[in-house]
């Protein structure tokens, strides 16, 4: 549920982590404990392609698939998925319409600035896809 507040990207200093989202676990060394959330890095439907109900389709059809081809291609079966909008560009409304959750934004100043210097520079809507049931209370190790 999105509770109005900016998510701060991963590892900004003072910000908020998008894994306190889930409360993802971490080793000493500030890994995750494991590969256990997918990320959806490029969904693009061109403009032109005019077919009724197609971005969620294909969402929900990929949904459907992804934790077990991951687990036969990685060996492990992710519990989330994740995806960044363009808040600027895009509105997300595919992924909303394909049950989505919008969990909040990120502060905007990408995963290569290391000088914490483009705050706000391209802010993302950060949007999860549960996979199963309880997957924030199985990511935190609370289950």
């Amino acid at each position: 549920m999105h509770d109005g507040k900016t998510v701060g990207d991963r590892g900004k200093a003072g910000g908020r982590p998008r894994g306190s989202v889930t409360s993802i676990p971490r080793t000493a060394r500030g890994e995750p404990r494991e590969p256990l959330s997918g990320s959806v890095s490029r969904f693009l439907i061109l403009p032109w392609v005019e077919v009724r109900n197609l971005a969620s389709h294909v969402l929900g059809l990929s949904v459907k698939r992804i934790a077990a081809d991951w687990e036969e291609r990685f060996g492990v079966r992710p519990l989330l998925l994740e995806t960044l909008v363009d808040a600027r560009r895009f509105s997300g409304t595919c992924y909303r319409a394909a049950n989505w959750l919008l969990v909040g934004q990120t502060t905007g100043r990408g995963r290569m600035d290391r000088a914490h210097v483009r705050e706000g520079a391209a802010p993302k809507r950060v949007f999860v896809y549960p996979l199963v049931p309880k997957a924030r209370e199985l990511l935190r190790g609370s289950e």
